[in-house]
């Protein structure tokens, strides 16, 4: 990785390493690993509290590691609310509003103008989200008002892997990015739900996959 990485400016080539853990031992990298890389990091205006790591770790300058409050006054500042390290310029900025490659508005919950959902998890994925932001009866005998984001947060943990992704990888996740929401029976209505919406399948045992 440094040797490629390393080379990459002369080659036109750039590596790009991407991970929601603050820390270089998390994502298999060592400090000179990393030291290659210029760190560009985004904190959500909704998630300051759980972005504490990440303002502690040592991939950001020690005078240049900001409070939350003043993370958040960043963010209030941002269209989209959030703030934004760069670690070629090494400062803070607002995060502007960029094109969205995706087709897909996660603030929002909705696609964008212009995008068909392409494949049946897709669809079902947006019909969750709108079950989500009201009460359903098709579990009458138990909450299914489930959270969108932690819907979200599950589906993005086990569309990252080609493997089943275990129960306990899934609540490790939610940990780490809504530890709020990581209360095992707010996970497990979330996971009965995406599997009676046939967004993803598997169990507990043998791991859970999309559909």
């Amino acid at each position: 990785m440094v040797s490629y990485a390393s080379s990459g400016s002369s080659r036109g080539i750039v590596v790009w390493g991407i991970s929601q853990n603050a820390h270089v031992s998390g994502i298999g990298f060592d400090g000179g690993a990393r030291s290659i890389f210029k760190p560009i990091i985004l904190i959500s205006g909704d998630n300051v509290t759980a972005s504490q790591q990440i303002l502690a770790a040592d991939i950001i300058p020690g005078d240049k590691r900001l409070n939350s409050t003043q993370i958040a006054a960043l963010c209030k500042k941002s269209t989209v609310n959030r703030a934004v390290f760069h670690g070629a310029l090494n400062e803070w900025f607002p995060m502007p509003e960029l094109p969205n490659l995706s087709g897909y508005n996660r603030d929002k919950r909705e696609f964008i103008n212009g995008f068909n959902p392409k494949t049946k998890t897709v669809e079902n994925l947006e019909q969750m989200f709108n079950l989500g932001e009201q009460a359903t009866t098709i579990q009458p005998t138990r909450e299914t008002n489930c959270n969108p984001q932690l819907l979200d947060c599950i589906v993005d943990k086990i569309i990252s892997s080609t493997e089943p992704i275990t129960y306990e990888a899934i609540r490790g996740h939610i940990k780490r990015t809504l530890p709020n929401m990581a209360k095992k029976e707010l996970i497990e209505v979330a996971i009965n739900n995406l599997i009676e919406s046939e967004i993803i399948q598997g169990d507990g045992e043998q791991g859970y996959t999309t559909t």
